[in-house]
């Protein structure tokens, strides 16, 4: 499994600035401070069996992009949590026990 981490607010406008806007861009929210989350992405994992990367986003260390990922797309802040995007807008989320992995390759 591919991931690809955002740090910033600055490098999450490069990702999606640069993102081809007819393939999906996964982007998984997770905390390193919460056991839910910390389950929720190692089942992600093991699940996943696509080869596109996705990004991850760690909240407790980058709040403000977090905030910003809600507030671009419109979504309600939640940990963890995975949002696809497409031609700029959020097609699909989920958060806590709803993440799926054979969902998110449905958008692929």
């Amino acid at each position: 499994m591919k991931w690809i981490e955002i740090n910033n607010t600055r490098e999450l406008e490069q990702f999606l600035a640069n993102a081809d806007k007819t393939q999906p861009l996964i982007i998984f929210k997770h905390s390193t401070r919460c056991s839910v989350s910390r389950m929720s992405k190692q089942l992600f994992e093991g699940e996943w069996k696509n080869d596109k990367e996705v990004y991850l986003i760690n909240v407790v260390e980058n709040r403000e992009t977090s905030n910003s990922v809600a507030s671009k797309f419109g979504i309600q802040h939640e940990s963890p949590q995975i949002l696809v995007i497409k031609n700029g807008r959020c097609i699909y989320d989920a958060s806590h026990s709803m993440i799926d992995a054979n969902t998110v390759s449905g958008y692929m």
